[in-house]
């Protein structure tokens, strides 16, 4: 740890971000600190050469009493999640350590970020195909799970003026296109932006004791420390560059200038805090050029629109049965039919379900 932060030391004095990057230091020692008094944070399950697995040898064991009451009355359920600092923020089973620290990064990020180009420049969106790594817990755990459905959704689209309490996930295009198969578009203030998975939280986690915990302020999403910026993969970055570099050079490619400890940052910190970090440098040396943002959470977001992506061959939005229920709801938000290349156009849902134009 003494030499990772040494090294990180060295590195601050080069990189355009170097404020932030110095304040999130303290951050990242403060987080990795306390993981390491809750023991190793194991790597998941491991496989032989043989192909057989073997659970971590270590994990981690967190003070019951330092858990929250609700992680006590179901040691069964939270077992298999207390072990790594993921899985705990995941089931909103964290230590109140662990949520203030990460709380003090969520700050960070107001203090860094340029808030108009978010609400002005990033057109947000979130992806309803795409499926959360936490899926629902059953009720045999023995909690009260609200029932998540994605056409719930749509009645909040059909209330007047609604704004969302819970804290929303969602991607992030400065170029205005769109992806996955049908979602919605957002509105609302940014909280924290990544250009990789930040390990927020996962609502349909949330059983009614959680719910009533956060009953005032929404269900919280925040980004894992971790994921925001890892300093002990500078040096295995800037290897594994030299490695493409000299199969290039053997291949008689113009070679890339070798990677130096600034571009390894520009890499590796995933945070976007304004117009210039989302088109960052990839582990090549380009520039990023897709506009996307893969991870932005959303405070107090309001819907703005709707969308899917049409294939060819098919006659109806998919899925017909979610975009039938939107247009019976009446929803109060357009929708845009999204193309191959992710372009969007404002069509009437009437023309696919509507009765005097319904398609033979």
């Amino acid at each position: 740890m003494k030499l990772i932060m040494e090294n990180w030391r060295r590195f601050l004095q080069e990189t355009a971000n170097k404020e932030f990057l110095e304040e999130f230091q303290k951050i990242y020692e403060e987080w990795h600190d306390l993981q390491a008094t809750y023991g190793t944070i194991h790597r998941g399950t491991y496989y032989d050469s043989e192909g057989n697995a073997y659970p971590p040898k270590e994990v981690q064991s967190v003070p019951i009493e330092d858990q929250p009451e609700y992680v006590k009355d179901a040691p069964e359920f939270y077992g298999r999640h207390s072990d790594h600092p993921a899985t705990r923020r995941a089931t909103f089973s964290q230590t109140q350590s662990e949520i203030d620290i990460e709380r003090k990064l969520m700050t960070l990020f107001q203090k860094f970020a340029d808030q108009d180009f978010f609400k002005n420049d990033v057109l947000k969106f979130h992806d309803l195909s795409y499926h959360a790594h936490v899926y629902q817990p059953t009720s045999e755990s023995g909690l009260n799970f609200a029932n998540f459905s994605r056409e719930g959704y749509l009645k909040l689209g059909a209330i007047p003026g609604f704004t969302g309490r819970d804290t929303m996930s969602c991607h992030g295009s400065t170029t205005g296109k769109l992806r996955g198969q049908y979602g919605i578009i957002l509105q609302g203030f940014t909280i924290f932006a990544s250009r990789g998975d930040l390990g927020s939280q996962t609502l349909r986690t949330a059983h009614q004791k959680v719910r009533e915990k956060y009953s005032t302020s929404g269900l919280p999403k925040r980004p894992s420390p971790a994921k925001v910026h890892t300093p002990d993969r500078i040096e295995w970055l800037k290897k594994r560059s030299e490695r493409l570099r000299q199969r290039n050079i053997k291949r008689g490619k113009e070679p890339k200038p070798p990677m130096t400890d600034d571009d390894a940052i520009e890499v590796i910190n995933s945070v976007i805090l304004n117009s210039a970090d989302v088109s960052a440098r990839d582990i090549t040396g380009r520039a990023r050029t897709s506009g996307m943002i893969e991870e932005i959470l959303l405070d107090n977001w309001t819907i703005e629109g709707w969308y899917f992506r049409t294939t060819h061959g098919e006659r109806l939005p998919n899925p017909e049965e979610f975009w039938r229920k939107a247009y019976e709801i009446g929803i109060n938000q357009p929708v845009y039919e999204v193309d191959a290349d992710g372009t969007k156009r404002e069509i009437d849902l009437a023309i696919y379900f509507g009765e005097e134009e319904e398609i033979e």
